[in-house]
């Protein structure tokens, strides 16, 4: 074996992979790293960890010049609130780990972004006592993802949206949509700017949360499903020049 594959043997013994827990009060060296912004938010902050988000391969590249970076989340404890759950929210996402046999919830929000020198991440002791619960690490990844690939609705639909947009919040804070739904995906027929007098025509889905399954996801569509559609069709049927071909919910 040669060196290279040693020294990628021990990072990968050490923990180190995409979603790894580095605690940054037993690296402190990596304080230096992140930018002032964030380092006065998480001051007092309890188990604020870092969390390498970039995919494996490159994590745990042996030379530093292919890959100088790695892209990070810094994350921390706080307490579990079902309105940032499952994605819902673009800028605050709340997610369950276990430390042992306890379960522990970290906050991650807009400002937790940023990117770190590999080299001296790589100095660090990933926390092996810390662990995502089942689907967390993923749905984090989408969160992530869908910050960059999330489609921009014309400015044209959006205004037609606005007389509605107290109501669709007042909406998605209500048990139905907090319980029971990740998110609401909105299909247009077109992205272009139409003129007011021009329809845009629209299918909703309304998306339940992976964890239901079986019964549960029996239950929900049965006793809850019907209540969000019908709730949700309701303020769209009442804005102008907007048709709502369909609305459903999915797994």
């Amino acid at each position: 074996m040669d060196l290279k594959e040693d020294i990628r043997d021990a990072w990968l013994a050490a923990g180190w992979k995409r979603g790894a827990f580095i605690r940054l009060d037993s690296n402190p060296h990596l304080a230096d790293e992140l930018p002032r912004k964030l380092l006065s938010l998480i001051d007092g902050k309890e188990s604020v960890c870092i969390v390498p988000i970039l995919y494996d391969c490159a994590l745990i590249e042996e030379c530093f010049e292919k890959e100088p970076w790695a892209q990070v989340l810094v994350i921390w404890k706080t307490d579990f609130n079902n309105t940032f759950a499952y994605a819902k929210n673009p800028r605050r996402l709340h997610l369950k780990a276990k430390s042992g046999d306890q379960e522990i919830c970290f906050e991650i929000a807009a400002v937790s972004f940023a990117q770190v020198d590999r080299e001296a991440l790589l100095k660090a002791t990933p926390d092996t006592s810390l662990s995502w619960e089942t689907g967390c690490l993923n749905l984090m990844l989408d969160w992530v993802a869908e910050r960059y690939r999330q489609a921009t609705f014309p400015d044209a639909f959006n205004k037609r949206l606005t007389p509605s947009r107290k109501a669709l919040e007042r909406l998605w804070k209500s048990d139905s949509f907090s319980l029971y739904s990740s998110g609401v995906y909105i299909k247009l027929n077109t992205f272009e700017e139409l003129p007011d007098n021009t329809l845009y025509e629209v299918s909703v889905y309304i998306a339940i949360p992976y964890q239901f399954k079986g019964a549960e996801y029996k239950d929900i569509e049965k006793n809850h499903s019907p209540t969000m559609v019908t709730q949700l069709k309701s303020i769209f049927d009442a804005i102008e020049n907007i048709q709502l071909d369909s609305i459903d919910t999915l797994s």
